[in-house]
Order: structure tokens, then sequence, then C-alpha cells
């Protein structure tokens, strides 16, 4: 676990489900039962949260505690793959930056997974093809940054044509032209 998500946890989740329960916002105790309860088995210290499906777990129970309705979505069985699919849709924005933005994401969509009439967000793609998307974009990404990079090499920015003549003799050379 993350620092970021350590202080997300005890200074933000935490709080608002225990104000929500009339809990004691310090009482060690319960805030580890409720957060085994969350990820389904014991919890005796806070480094027992080892990996983002906890972290997703423990944010989504406790949101739900505290009667926020976004948070209570992560609970559902349709939505048991909603903080997957969050850092999916980071990812997939984060690598389709360089080759376009939005526009490009569309286009690599309708292309591969054949949607033409009535589809608008990538919101509606199932998670597989949420990961196939990524995949996808993160190599064109990097073979777009190697050829840019094999571009510069022989471009005419590094070895230009029309460059300047500069004679490099001394002033009083007899080999001068006239």
């Amino acid at each position: 676990m993350t620092s970021k998500q350590r202080i997300a946890i005890l200074a933000d989740w935490w709080p608002k489900a225990a104000d929500a329960n009339h809990w004691p916002r310090n009482d060690r105790s319960k805030r580890l039962d409720i957060i085994s309860q969350a990820v389904g088995r014991t919890i005796t210290t806070m480094n027992d949260l080892d990996n983002a499906k906890d972290i997703d777990q423990v944010k989504a129970h406790l949101l739900a505690l505290a009667d926020n309705l976004h948070g209570a979505v992560e609970l559902t069985p349709a939505g048991a793959d909603y903080g997957y699919r969050r850092r999916l849709f980071w990812l997939i924005r984060t690598h389709a930056l360089p080759l376009g933005g939005d526009p490009y994401i569309w286009q690599l969509c309708r292309d591969k997974f054949h949607f033409a009439h009535g589809w608008n967000t990538i919101e509606d793609l199932t998670t597989h093809q949420l990961h196939q998307l990524m995949i996808t974009l993160n190599a064109r990404k990097h073979s777009k940054a190697k050829s840019d990079q094999n571009a510069s090499l022989t471009s005419q920015e590094s070895f230009p044509d029309d460059c300047e003549y500069i004679y490099a003799g001394h002033e009083n050379d007899d080999n001068q032209p006239f």
C-alpha cells in the first residue's frame, strides 16, 4: 500500500464512514474489523492490504458505509471490476495522448471492435475490450516514439543540405581564388 492510499483511508474514507455510523474515529480495532469485512480476511494492520484490489474493496466498503452512492457502485456485482476499469480508462487516455487523444481512441475502437452506430464513449466497452485497447495503444505509442527517435537521426534538422560554407583558412592565405 502506498502512502497516498494509507492517507486516503485514514484521513478521508474511514472518518466519513465512522461519522455516518456514529463510531469513534480513533477506534483502531473497529477500523480494522470493518476493513477486514471489506477484504474478506482478517486484517491485523494496515500493512496487510497489499494490492489494488484490496484498496478498491476497502474504498467501496467504506464509502458505502458513509452513504456515498458513487462508492456503493463498486460493491455491486456489475461494479466488481470498477477499480480495474477506472485504471484502464486512465491508462488508455495516457497512452493515447501522443497519438492524438480521444479522436484516435474513438477511431481505433470503431476499427477494432466494429462499433459504427450508437456508440459514443469507451465506457460502453467490456473490461476485456478495454484491456485489449490499452495494450494496442501502448504498443502504438512505443512504436511511434521509436519511429520519431529514428526519424530525428536522419532528419534535415540533424543533417541540413543547404548549410552555409565557412572558409576555415587564414586571411593571408595564398590559395584564394582570383
